[in-house]
């Protein structure tokens, strides 16, 4: 019988984490292909759009990607999986063959379908998205209802959870404080939107964050979150890749 492969569109590191929970904690990166999205301001089309995922992947068995990830400079005793959307795929041996090598598992979803192997990682960033990805829609609002009821009432994984929205405006950040506030028991991550194009060239009429302006979005976001009671115990970050890397792929 032959292997399950996975469509992995790369395997990076050693970097950190630029956004929510685990920001500045070194971590090895595993990006796999497909989402079930289009987020209007996305920065990794190559995971995202079919015929670009068609051209990037390459078809992995779990044991070839760990060994990838061995091969890596050491350091990091974390793998993040990102995407794309990683919870499109059945992971479970690739979680299991990644423990089993002493590594620690972070998973990045949008919350639009559980998967019970989820349960499995050490750390899952729930990140459901704003009126400014075009992509809450009253669908994609049920769906992502029904995946924290899931989650909390047959999968309750306590503080190996947590919440993280971009934001980019004003809309985007009220949709946020009001999902704060339905899931208040769950650690809530506001992350800046950086601006790179879109996922079509054309969010924001194209235009591409400098470190400046997307120093300035995230001064208006922190100051938004400072000066708003609703937000007392949340956590405001940029994506620090961005900031210190640019917009260059494989950090």
């Amino acid at each position: 019988m032959t292997d399950k492969t996975y469509p992995v569109i790369e395997v990076f590191g050693p970097t950190i984490q630029g956004e929510g929970a685990m920001a500045g904690r070194p971590t090895h990166f595993i990006r796999m292909g497909g989402c079930d999205y289009r987020c209007h301001w996305c920065d990794t089309d190559i995971a995202v759009l079919p015929e670009k995922v068609r051209e990037e992947q390459t078809r992995l068995t779990a044991v070839e990607i760990v060994n990838q990830i061995q091969d890596l400079p050491k350091g990091p005793k974390w793998v993040t999986i990102s995407g794309g959307n990683p919870a499109l795929h059945q992971l479970d041996l690739l979680v299991i063959d990644l423990h089993r090598n002493q590594f620690k598992v972070a998973v990045e979803t949008q919350g639009s379908m559980w998967k019970p192997w989820l349960n499995l990682v050490d750390q899952l960033t729930i990140s459901p998205k704003p009126p400014s990805s075009k992509m809450n829609t009253a669908k994609n609002l049920q769906l992502f209802e029904g995946f924290m009821g899931l989650m909390m009432t047959q999968y309750p994984m306590g503080a190996r959870v947590c919440l993280k929205i971009p934001v980019f405006d004003e809309v985007d950040y009220e949709h946020a404080i009001g999902i704060h506030q339905q899931w208040s028991q769950i650690p809530f991550y506001f992350s800046v939107v950086t601006k790179m194009g879109g996922l079509y060239g054309d969010f924001s009429g194209g235009e591409i964050d400098t470190r400046d302006t997307l120093l300035d979005r995230y001064k208006w976001l922190a100051e938004r979150v400072a000066g708003d009671a609703r937000a007392g115990d949340t956590v405001a970050i940029p994506q620090l890749h961005a900031l210190i890397w640019g917009h260059g792929r494989g950090f």
